[in-house]
C-alpha cells in the first residue's frame, strides 16, 4: 500500500484512485497524521502544498508531497551551503575558531563535499593568517591523503589553542 508512495511508476492520480476500498479509512488517517506533523514557520510550506495538491483524505498523495519538497529543501540547502562556503574568509585569528565552526556546519550541510574541496577550502580560508602558515605548508607539503582536511583542522584548532594560550599570558602580565 505504502510502496506506491516511492514508486514513480505510480501515478498522483493512481495513489488515489487504485487505492483499496480496505485502506481508504488508513489513508484518510495516514493524511491528518501527516497534516498534523507538519507544526511551525518550516513546515507551512509543505502544509500549503498538501492541502493545494493532494485530494483530502488520500495520505499516500500527502506523502509523495512531502517527499518531493523535502528533497528540493535539501538540495537547496545543501546548495547555498556550498555557496556560503565559497565565500567563507577570514583574516583574523580572533576569528578563525567561529569561521572553522561555520565551515564544519556548512560542510555537513553540503552532503557529500570530497575531501580535496574540503580541504582547498579550508587553505584558502587560513592562508591570509601567518599564525597558520606553518601547520598549512606542512600539510599541503605531506603525501596526498583523504585525510588531509581533517588534519588540517586538528591541527588548526591546536594553533587556535596555543595562540589563547599565548594570549592570556600576556594579557595577564601586563
Amino acid at each position: 500500500f505504502l510502496d506506491a508512495v516511492g514508486d514513480q511508476s505510480v501515478s498522483f492520480e493512481q495513489l488515489l484512485e487504485e487505492r483499496p476500498p480496505s485502506q481508504a479509512r488508513a489513508d484518510a488517517g495516514l493524511f491528518v497524521a501527516v497534516l498534523q506533523s507538519l507544526k511551525g514557520p518550516e513546515a507551512q510550506k509543505f502544509h500549503v502544498a498538501i492541502e493545494t495538491e493532494a485530494e483530502m483524505g488520500c495520505g499516500r498523495q500527502a506523502l509523495r508531497i512531502l517527499d518531493r519538497s523535502m528533497t528540493v529543501s535539501a538540495e537547496r540547502l545543501a546548495l547555498t551551503s556550498l555557496q556560503e562556503l565559497q565565500a567563507l574568509k577570514c583574516s583574523k585569528m580572533e576569528n578563525l575558531e567561529g569561521v572553522l565552526n561555520k565551515f564544519e556546519q556548512l560542510r555537513a550541510r553540503c552532503g557529500s563535499l570530497d575531501p580535496l574541496h574540503a580541504f582547498e577550502y579550508l587553505r584558502k580560508i587560513c592562508k591570509p593568517i601567518s599564525q597558520c602558515h606553518y601547520v598549512l605548508n606542512v600539510i599541503t607539503n605531506s603525501p596526498p591523503s583523504n585525510e588531509k582536511a581533517e588534519q588540517l583542522l586538528i591541527d588548526l584548532r591546536r594553533v587556535i589553542a596555543e595562540w589563547k594560550f599565548e594570549r592570556s599570558f600576556q594579557g595577564g602580565g601586563g
